[in-house]
């Protein structure tokens, strides 16, 4: 069974399918909610969680390609809302794992690096991270996963 709905062009289309199976959306979520449980709970021993880890990894990618990185370089990297980064990064910088220096051109704007201790803490979570993909993934052609990730991000940002 399905329910129609008009859309703007007064054309009906189908926005419910007949089962969660056929959902693109549902099925995105489902695998979402799945690789984020199993990644919490492997990176829970680190004290950290999968959003914590993207920024921790997302500061470490950006560092290592030679980008000085601020609270707004975070943000737009890694996409997640201001004030989720401001208060992981609060709580990094109370437990040493980055550093906050102000910046050279706009002192208000604080220069965020990985200090040795969060270097490490990252390099530890990549390497769980890596190994959780591999398994969870197991045998699955990523290329054409990727290719159509990319493209639907492209197509709506």
């Amino acid at each position: 069974m399905a329910i129609d709905e008009f859309t703007n062009t007064g054309v009906m289309r189908n926005v419910f399918t007949s089962s969660p199976d056929k959902s693109l959306g549902y099925l995105l979520t489902r695998v979402y909610g799945l690789r984020q449980k199993k990644m919490n709970e492997e990176l829970a021993p680190l004290g950290l969680n999968y959003v914590q880890y993207n920024l921790l990894a997302g500061l470490y990618w950006l560092q290592m390609n030679g980008e000085t990185v601020n609270q707004m370089t975070l943000i737009n990297f890694t996409k997640l809302d201001k004030s989720v980064v401001s208060s992981i990064l609060r709580k990094f910088t109370n437990d040493a794992y980055v550093s906050r220096v102000e910046g050279t051109e706009d002192t208000r704007a604080k220069i965020v690096t990985l200090t040795a201790k969060g270097k490490g803490l990252t390099e530890k979570a990549i390497k769980i991270i890596n190994y959780i993909d591999e398994k969870f993934w197991g045998d699955t052609s990523q290329e054409p996963v990727l290719q159509f990730l990319c493209n639907v991000i492209n197509v709506n940002t």
